[in-house]
């Protein structure tokens, strides 16, 4: 389960990759002339798959802070549970787990005859090693969530920890995606952060500062890759990356899919595409009159373009939802949740049921001019509801100006996004107390009870069955209430070129099979 991230305006958050700059050998793509420059060029052989990530700080997965980073750190190190194209959770490293003490408590069973790089054996002191690292963690890694609530770690036996929190965490298995890290190695004082030891698909071979590192399949995994090598290029921004891709630098890149426009026509079609949990939506100020009443904030749900949205600014490749529960988790239904097709006939009787007109309806959309995706989803709104009959217009201002005058209060409406955790806590963004002097993201100043008991029993629900039907009744009563007008779940593309085989990339597992792949 990757980190909760706060909504953009607090915490800085901007959906787009850690970017990619290539460099290999002498190769160079620019930003300035878009070509591939450099002295000795070399073509890379059929053998080896070219990759790139951002400049890492370090490549231990529990101190990583990079995405970019981190997606490629997954082809050293594998997570207890992992997600599929589905998005459903299933055993990776783990055999299973159990759920004991009204959720408090949860026990983990790791497959015999794990290894690690080193051929060391995998065991359960392995996850206690992990979970402590992560506990002792800066709060920006990305798996720190991950250990939020955690009371305690033990191992029981050889192949079984067991952990205690001091209170249940909704669908406790998202919590388990995370990698484990060897205590042997790392624990010893003597592993090293930049030469990572694995129990991946592949291994580390070397890495060079500032320019590249090298993978070698692992004879330890239960499979063997049928590419050998892997070069992972250091890189430093999104542009010089998709220019990268273009021209056959490198063979593979994940991308939101709002940018495959800058692609070939045939690497668009070709993507694979895969649902985030990367939430884009209209907040609302609700201690403005307007949008106080139900009825009028339903009225504006009626009349949101968001298939527009979705086709012109997406691709049409986001996953509509008008609340902040993702449709593609294979834990939601769907059943029960009002949909809120554009209708102005429909738009027009619930304005009418708050006795408030057309007239009534005269406000801004504030966004942050540095986000073109925003300030088009922005204007295609304004001018939807400018067309009938309202009076809106799109005010787009510096990031920080935005983010303080969201965090003063000082806005009618805004385009905002956030991430949200696996199991779709909404605690942070939706619970009345969560306000900004308390630390949280309910910036709208909403406050129902009833949402804060259905919010409360979907994020402590820690068996999945439980947490189905907590998620489901939760799903039902935002559709109903609107605390805020959802756009869609963004989505992300596994671009490539050079490279055959079956690709069926989640979020989180970008290389989830991998070991398929050929080099054309």
């Amino acid at each position: 389960m990757f980190k909760w991230i706060k909504i953009i305006m607090c915490a800085l958050l901007i959906f787009a990759l850690a970017g990619c700059q290539r460099t290999q050998t002498d190769e160079v793509v620019t930003k300035k002339n878009q070509a591939l420059q450099g002295p000795s060029a070399v073509t890379t052989k059929s053998d080896t798959l070219r990759l790139s990530m951002g400049k890492p700080e370090t490549l231990n997965p529990l101190e990583n802070t990079d995405v970019s980073v981190d997606k490629v750190l997954r082809l050293l190190f594998e997570p207890l549970f992992v997600q599929n194209q589905n998005n459903e959770i299933q055993p990776n490293l783990a055999e299973s787990y159990s759920v004991e003490n009204n959720g408090n408590t949860v026990n983990i069973k790791l497959r015999s005859g794990l290894k690690w790089d080193d051929g060391n054996p995998i065991t359960a002191s392995d996850i206690v090693y992990s979970v402590k690292f992560l506990q002792k963690a800066g709060d920006n890694v990305i798996y720190k969530s991950n250990v939020k609530n955690v009371k305690s770690c033990y191992a029981k036996d050889n192949l079984t920890a067991t952990i205690t929190y001091s209170q249940p965490v909704g669908a406790v298995v998202y919590s388990l995606c995370f990698p484990i890290v060897s205590e042997h190695y790392y624990g010893s004082g003597t592993g090293s952060s930049m030469k990572p030891v694995g129990n991946g698909l592949y291994k580390f071979s070397d890495y060079t500062l500032v320019k590249e590192m090298n993978l070698v399949a692992s004879k330890n995994f239960n499979t063997s890759p049928l590419i050998p090598k892997v070069n992972v290029i250091i890189s430093d921004d999104e542009e010089t990356s998709l220019n990268a891709l273009e021209h056959n630098v490198i063979d593979a890149l994940t991308v939101d899919t709002s940018k495959l426009g800058k692609l070939s026509s045939d690497m668009a079609s070709n993507a694979a595409v895969y649902s985030t949990n990367k939430f884009e939506f209209l907040g609302l100020n609700l201690k403005k009159n307007i949008f106080a009443d139900i009825n009028a904030r339903q009225a504006l749900a009626h009349l949101m373009p968001t298939n527009e949205i979705v086709n012109n600014v997406y691709i049409n490749r986001a996953v509509k939802s008008i609340t902040p529960i993702n449709p593609s988790n294979s834990c939601v239904s769907g059943i029960g949740v009002d949909s809120y097709d554009y209708n102005e006939t429909t738009a027009n009787t619930l304005i009418l049921a708050c006795g408030l007109t057309k007239s009534d309806f005269a406000f801004t959309i504030l966004v942050n001019d540095d986000n073109a995706e925003r300030k088009k989803t922005a204007n295609i709104i304004s001018k939807k509801f400018n067309a009938n009959g309202l009076n809106t217009r799109v005010e787009a201002v510096p990031f920080e100006t935005y983010a303080q005058r969201i965090a003063d209060g000082e806005y009618d409406t805004f385009i905002g996004g956030v991430e949200l955790s696996g199991n779709m806590d909404l605690t942070s963004l939706l619970m009345s107390s969560s306000t900004p002097e308390n630390n949280g993201s309910n910036y709208f100043g909403y406050a129902d009870a009833n949402m804060d008991r259905l919010i409360g029993i979907a994020s402590s629900s820690a068996d999945i069955d439980s947490y189905k039907t907590a998620i489901n009744e939760l799903n039902k009563y935002c559709s109903s209430q609107l605390p805020l007008l959802g756009i869609c779940f963004r989505s992300e593309a596994l671009v490539t070129n050079n490279v055959t085989g079956l690709k069926t990339p989640s979020d989180g597992n970008v290389y989830g099979n991998m070991y398929q792949w050929t080099m054309k």
